[in-house]
């Protein structure tokens, strides 16, 4: 026979039902709960069991913290005596009802539940003598509480979310489906993913959060593949842009109001003109939009075309490759035929140190063979350049191809080395150090890139029968990748903690650029060291993660 009894007690005897999965909120609806007890009193006992010298509050607390606030000195309490599987059950039940509640707690709710029916092997409720098997908890669970089967076990994934993204969940930042399938990502992937959502302001659609789930199960979810795929434009992205206030101010007049810049806004294939600079102006698109790169070039008769736009990283295009075709080969081949129709004087256009691939002369040179890419990447990049070697001898288009090196310093890509090298280093998290860190790398600074392409496009095309050329980008000096980490570490005045791997599929050991025939025909070589630009993307790094 079930002991209870109803009592008078001071709610400050009544502890908190441990580790309580329904958060108790001051908001409006509390505010109506006071002025409710503050009229007529609380009509219905809270629930509290023995606990120690004390009393455990099972249900009720909302009324609880009402009280608290009216100063009422007692309450009543129904006082019963249960197991912890018992107390669990009741705490559940008599909060699943509740209107607004959030999805962390129905998930909470749930899996508590589910726990405490399963190590009663067989539950009987607690009204009656109904046995259930243990293998249909979670089905009595969605049947009480009006849900499936399936939306139970579902609400109960979401158990496996980080605290950053779980609290997304709540927000409405991250929807329900697509939360489920995150909460298959490992702790560390999660982790990762908030970090990339909050600096890119983006977060995953349903079929993103699919892959990434099946990415994971595969192990290839690094954090290259998980910027490429969040940052990945959805159909839906126009109308999800928001841009804070501030961070626009400086881009307008002073006198302009938050409505006037909302309006100014950025959307797709609009011009936006500059305010800083009366001969830039900005349009939004992707340049596999043959439509509206024509209405483009037919609206401003440009006479030099500099294409930047690509599909870029080498490991992402292992379980991408179809995104490396529609943006880098449609989409320069879009390029180029604009460009041919248009009578363009000059196209500038990115190539990547990738297409010397599995040459083993070093250093680099543009005379060098390139036949031997190791990466789908590396293979786009050199079709770019045959793609404009034949315009160029068809229709005499100048072509100037561009072959970086290893781009790094502030606004880098976050996917690449030295932005996660700094972010790990800084939080004292391991760091991956691929091929046991013998590798080298052609470090370039990002001033020293633009400099280059600025001269570039200032200056004469290559005049030949056929009028292309390619140019090496590159600081010329290649570091050892461990003292490319040491060039963090004393920046950052913290230790790496290095978790030495394999050489990564798509990866080679060495790049190294022979600049001589970009100093030979435009007077100009990269020259900031490693060590300045590692402490100039420091400073810039701090800035960013404490805003």
């Amino acid at each position: 026979m079930v002991k209870e009894f109803i009592s008078q007690l001071p709610p400050d005897k009544l502890s908190p039902f441990a580790k309580h999965p329904y958060q108790v909120r001051e908001d409006a609806a509390m505010d109506e709960l006071v002025e409710s007890v503050r009229t007529y009193g609380i009509l219905s006992p809270l629930l509290a069991r023995p606990k120690g010298e004390g009393y455990e509050l099972v249900s009720g607390h909302r009324r609880r913290l009402a009280a608290q606030k009216l100063g009422l000195p007692t309450v009543p309490v129904l006082v019963r005596e249960m197991s912890d599987d018992e107390a669990v059950i009741l705490m559940v039940d008599s909060n699943l009802q509740r209107e607004n509640l959030l999805p962390s707690e129905k998930a909470f709710a749930y899996k508590m539940k589910l726990e405490a029916m399963n190590r009663q092997g067989r539950r009987t409720d607690l009204t009656s003598t109904t046995v259930v098997p243990k293998f249909r908890s979670n089905e009595v669970i969605g049947k009480e509480s009006g849900e499936s089967r399936e939306t139970v076990r579902r609400y109960i994934r979401l158990t496996n979310l980080v605290p950053p993204l779980l609290q997304m969940v709540d927000d409405g930042r991250i929807a329900f489906s697509p939360a489920v399938e995150l909460s298959y990502l490992t702790r560390d992937e999660q982790a990762e993913l908030w970090d990339l959502i909050g600096r890119e302001d983006a977060t995953p659609s349903l079929s993103q959060s699919l892959r990434m789930k099946q990415l994971s199960r595969e192990a290839k979810l690094t954090p290259e593949v998980l910027y490429a795929i969040l940052t990945e434009e959805k159909p839906n992205q126009k109308e999800q842009i928001r841009i804070k206030t501030e961070s626009l101010r400086k881009y307008f007049p002073r006198n302009y109001s938050a409505q006037q810049m909302e309006r100014e806004n950025i959307e797709e294939g609009r011009l936006t003109v500059s305010t800083l600079y009366s001969n830039y102006r900005f349009v939004k698109g992707d340049i596999t939009d043959r439509d509206l790169l024509a209405a483009l070039f037919d609206a401003e008769h440009f006479d030099i075309v500099c294409n930047l736009a690509a599909q870029a990283g080498v490991r992402y295009s292992l379980v991408n490759p179809y995104a490396y075709a529609e943006s880098n080969l449609m989409g320069f081949l879009n390029i180029l035929e604009a460009c041919r129709h248009h009578h363009i004087e000059h196209l500038v256009y990115a190539s990547s140190s990738s297409v010397y691939g599995m040459n083993e002369k070093v250093p680099f040179c543009e005379t060098d063979m390139t036949d031997t890419p190791v990466s789908l990447y590396a293979a786009t990049k050199k079709s770019n350049e045959l793609m404009a070697h034949a315009y160029s001898n068809l229709y005499h288009i100048p072509a100037t191809g561009l072959r970086f090196f290893t781009v790094y310093g502030p606004w880098g890509r976050p996917d690449m080395a030295p932005y996660l090298f700094m972010k790990s280093i800084t939080k004292g998290e391991p760091i991956r150090v691929f091929n046991h860190g013998k590798m080298r790398r052609d470090f370039t600074y990002i001033d020293d890139i633009i400099q280059a392409v600025v001269r570039i496009i200032g200056s004469k095309p290559y005049e030949a029968e056929v009028p292309f050329r390619v140019y090496n980008i590159g600081h010329s000096r290649p570091v050892e990748l461990m003292d490319f980490i040491h060039c963090i570490e004393r920046a950052t005045g913290k230790e790496a903690v290095c978790r030495y791997e394999e050489m990564q599929p798509g990866d080679v050991t060495c790049t190294y650029a022979d600049t001589t025939r970009l100093e030979e025909d435009f007077q100009y070589a990269p020259s900031t060291e490693i060590q300045d630009g590692i402490q100039r993307m420091y400073e810039w790094f701090k800035h960013w993660m404490a805003r």
